[in-house]
């Protein structure tokens, strides 16, 4: 799970995206466009979204999930 902002003329693109990674690329299996304008944080509610809309699409199943990255930008 991982947010991205892009900048497209004054317009920012805020995205959250839940992906299953394979070496260096990550393939977006949900994601939707968040109303944040600039640089912020995810919360507990945007966040649980995003895991509601993959159960939906994929089903209640016993996932396994890896930590996020860490700061230096190295996996878990």
């Amino acid at each position: 799970m991982d947010r991205t902002n892009w900048k497209w003329g004054i317009v920012h693109l805020n995205i959250l995206m839940l992906c299953i990674v394979e070496g260096y690329i990550g393939f977006p299996l949900t994601w939707f466009s968040l109303e944040k304008q600039g640089k912020g944080n995810t919360n507990s509610d945007e966040r649980i979204t995003l895991m509601k809309s993959f159960v939906k699409i994929f089903g209640a199943k016993d996932w396994q999930f890896l930590s996020p990255k860490n700061k230096n930008g190295s996996p878990g």
